[in-house]
């Protein structure tokens, strides 16, 4: 089939699909559901990725198909283009998606498949070796254009706030109908097959269509992968398998530094949850920092969000490339993680120093502004400012105070004086320790009751309640400062068939009314949970406790994946199918793991 009858079959079936009203298939949408990856298609450094989305759920899209998406927020339209295979002038459909080589995402159809890979973070490839394949894409609502462009055959760039361009590097190319919204580019076969460059971010790329052999670009993928796991800490042989699949969501979940990001960082997920959230980052640099070789990308996780760290001290809630959510906290668990980060790895002096400063104002912040009743404990404000949104302690009126705050602030403030003896600051060591300890004291004594159990104190009517929630637990982050009996009290509450389960701990009593299995913070096991609870269970003498936890949470996660949440009765994996700080958490849990065998 010649070109000029390719376009007229294509552009036949354009004008069929626009006047075609019918619902969605029932059988085509399923098969999408299917097909869907676990995480999108992406490499180290890019916002471009490719994945199906169905009519319904969370990877959903009213047009459905395999789309190329953006997760940059920075742009009105983020799915750029739904790829449709064409086979001598018919449309079909994909069977399969296949992601198990690194370098290459397989997009496979019953007449063959088609091939992508990155050249570089912002230039995506597509090419079918197949004859008589050809492709579509499909525009979300706005066209493309054809503009002249030197090392390309055809280049085509969005209109309407689509920001991205396709230049042709084998075969040929036009748009159906022309510059109108819902356009089509119809790229034709040429001497057995295609091959397109889909370039992210036009409006600041360089002009430059990357030259590199499709093949060539696959390799240095692979070898680029090869290098992270370097960085990745080793686990023993029952973890191998899971420890790969871990690396490949913190790799592919990477980002450039672009607009607001201002830091090759790790995007806690390029599904949906496509943002950095302050402090699921801190979990994601312990993961990286034991064989990175000069700590510099595990501190650029670190410090990421600090670069939009507010006048008052405050961190964002979250960051995107092009937003940030201010109104909102999250945890002042980043002592903690630089601590556990001192531990797996040294920096120099000149790191240490870049991170005091931010990491003081962070901790003064909470001093200032979050201890309205000056009776020296911070409270939370909101459910979100926990980190914890949906727990049970915030079915009272806020702000309150709960026992894991003031252990979070304890340890940060341990952290900034081990820093400031590092640094030749010895008085503001000595200064930082006397804060910690009359924290401590004060935060024992009022938040956990005569037999030891941690409570929750109502800012402003000074009332206590015992929610059923391992939020408050968490207390138990105090370690050998809280008195044995309450160590022990805590200690059995965890460990009680209330929050204990085979896969982990629950984070919400299972016996509680409020427990919900698919309830986010009513239930489920997460990850950074389970690292805080093995870490403080280890710190405070339970050490076989603590391993055990964390057993039943590495074995969950080699089963079910890097899911943000799992069903705490069932382990099955519930919401965004792979986040980062999911993956961190085994990572480190399974090497601490691996070391105590050894």
């Amino acid at each position: 089939m010649n070109k000029f009858v390719f376009f007229a079959a294509c552009a036949l079936a354009c004008a069929a699909q626009a006047s075609d009203k019918s619902p969605v298939d029932p059988a085509e949408d399923d098969l999408l559901r299917r097909i869907a990856l676990p995480m999108p298609y992406s490499v180290d450094g890019a916002y471009l990725t490719i994945d199906a989305y169905c009519s319904e759920g969370g990877k959903r899209h009213d047009n459905p198909g395999v789309w190329i998406k953006t997760v940059s927020d920075r742009y009105r339209r983020q799915f750029i283009s739904k790829l449709i295979p064409v086979v001598d002038g018919k449309e079909c459909g994909f069977v399969r998606l296949a992601d198990d080589t690194i370098g290459v995402l397989r997009l496979v159809t019953e007449a063959g498949e088609i091939e992508a890979t990155f050249a570089r973070p912002d230039t995506l490839f597509l090419r079918s070796k197949v004859k008589g394949m050809g492709l579509v894409l499909e525009f979300d609502g706005a066209g493309v254009e054809k503009v002249p462009c030197d090392g390309a055959k055809a280049f085509f760039r969005g209109e309407c706030y689509l920001n991205a361009g396709f230049a042709v590097r084998k075969g040929a190319a036009e748009s159906f109908p022309k510059r109108e919204p819902h356009a089509r580019l119809v790229v034709s076969p040429e001497d057995g097959g295609f091959e397109i460059a889909v370039i992210d971010n036009v409006g600041g790329w360089d002009g430059i269509v990357v030259q590199t052999p499709f093949d060539e670009a696959v390799a240095a993928n692979v070898a680029a992968f090869g290098s992270f796991l370097k960085k990745i800490p080793s686990v023993g042989k029952e973890f191998e398998t899971a420890r790969l699949k871990a690396a490949k969501v913190l790799w592919m979940c990477q980002v450039e530094p672009r607009g607001l990001i201002q830091r090759h960082a790790m995007m806690m997920s390029k599904n949906w949850m496509n943002h950095i959230w302050s402090w699921d980052h801190v979990f994601n640099a312990m993961a990286i920092s034991y064989g990175d070789d000069d700590g510099k990308d595990a501190l650029d996780q670190f410090l990421c969000m600090f670069d939009s760290q507010a006048a008052d001290g405050s961190l964002p809630d979250r960051l995107g490339d092009g937003s940030y959510l201010q109104e909102k906290l999250k945890p002042p668990v980043h002592g903690w993680g630089l601590m556990r980060m001192l531990r797996s790895r040294s920096f120099s002096d000149a790191q240490l120093s870049e991170v005091y400063g931010p990491l003081k104002k962070w901790t003064e912040f909470w001093f200032k502004h979050r201890d309205r009743d000056r009776n020296g404990l911070c409270e939370y404000d909101d459910g979100c400012d926990s980190g914890w949104d949906n727990s049970t302690a915030f079915l009272v009126a806020t702000p309150i105070e709960t026992p894991e705050l003031q252990a979070y602030l304890v340890l940060q403030m341990e952290a900034l004086a081990e820093v400031a003896v590092r640094l030749g600051r010895g008085a503001e060591a000595a200064e930082w320790r006397k804060k910690a300890d009359a924290l401590a004291e004060k935060a024992i004594a009022t938040l956990f009751d005569e037999d030891g159990s941690p409570r929750v104190r109502q800012v402003f009517t000074g009332a206590f309640s015992k929610p059923q929630t391992m939020l408050t637990r968490l207390g138990l982050m105090f370690g050998k400062r809280l008195p044995e009996k309450t160590r022990a009290k805590v200690v059995a509450e965890m460990m009680s068939d209330d929050f204990l389960t085979p896969y982990g701990l629950a984070t919400e009593s299972v016996k509680s009314p409020n427990y919900d299995p698919d309830g986010y913070w009513l239930g489920p096991i997460w990850g950074p949970e389970m690292m805080i609870s093995y870490d403080a269970l280890k710190n405070a003498g339970y050490e076989r406790e603590a391993r055990d936890v964390a057993l039943r949470f590495c074995r969950l996660c080699a089963k079910s994946g890097f899911a943000e949440n799992f069903d705490a009765q069932t382990g099955a994996p519930r919401r965004d199918p792979a986040y980062t700080w999911t993956a961190a958490a085994f990572l480190v849990m399974a090497h601490e793991l691996c070391e105590e065998r050894n």
